[in-house]
């Protein structure tokens, strides 16, 4: 799989852990609940295009730490 291929909610997540973002936090930066951020990063609810665009553009401007996670290719 490369990551173009990777599901949508496996890069949200992925970017997320790798910045050391926690949930609650990226979830009120796009205005949704942890609880919906949750079940998106667990594949079984989607984000709307523009919550999606919000999240990867909050995330763009966290720092990565390094190491640890990375995304499945």
């Amino acid at each position: 799989m490369t990551v173009s291929s990777t599901p949508k909610y496996l890069r949200l997540r992925f970017s997320r852990q790798r910045r050391g973002i926690r949930q609650y936090r990226l979830a009120e930066a796009i205005g949704i609940t942890p609880q919906r951020l949750a079940e998106v990063e667990a594949g079984r609810r989607q984000l709307e295009p523009d919550e999606y665009r919000q999240a990867m553009e909050f995330l763009h401007h966290q720092p990565i730490l390094g190491g640890g996670v990375q995304c499945p290719t």
